[in-house]
């Protein structure tokens, strides 16, 4: 902040420099001192350079006021601060999920439904069932979804539906 400020700071003398401001030092000081830190606020460093201190120098022959300063500098800024780079499609993250999207297509497409059925069974003999089902049960919807009818019904739940108030009516009934 304090390289910003800095240069705010040198930005503004130079403008009264370029005004042929005719105040007193100490004026401008105490000018320099408040309008630094709302500028600081109003701009990123990068609008005070010497193109925007020669667009805004053409516009006064006299030390303006920050609103004046604001008015002449926000439509220079506007039209001439540099362009954010576009996002592009293919970029390294996006080409490596795509990848990883076919790897997986692919490893589902000659899945039997043997293999399903021995993997619900291991499922079942797992230690969260019911967690490890409705995973199985999102890959087939996605992958496999000629498969379904193999699942037991409560694994292709919504598992955002509200819970079972009668199970949970009796756990808390349990001592």
């Amino acid at each position: 902040m304090a390289d910003k400020s800095a240069a705010i700071r040198d930005w503004l003398k130079a403008l009264a420099v370029l005004c042929a401001d005719k105040g007193s030092k100490e004026e401008l000081q105490v000018k320099l001192k408040a309008y630094v830190p709302m500028l600081a606020q109003e701009f990123p460093v990068d609008a005070f350079g010497t193109a925007s201190l020669a667009a805004v120098g053409r516009s006064f022959t006299f030390f303006p006021s920050f609103a004046e300063l604001c008015t002449a500098l926000s439509p220079w800024w506007k039209e001439h601060r540099p362009q954010r780079p576009a996002i592009t499609a293919d970029q390294p993250a996006t080409i490596r999920q795509r990848e990883i999207e076919r790897q997986c297509r692919e490893s589902w497409e000659s899945v039997t439904a043997e293999q399903v059925r021995a993997k619900i069974r291991a499922i079942r003999d797992s230690w969260k069932p019911a967690v490890y089902g409705h995973f199985l049960g999102i890959a087939l919807i996605k992958y496999a979804p000629h498969h379904l009818g193999l699942l037991p019904p409560e694994w292709l739940r919504e598992r955002r539906e509200p819970a079972d108030v009668v199970a949970l009516r009796r756990s808390e009934d349990a001592p």
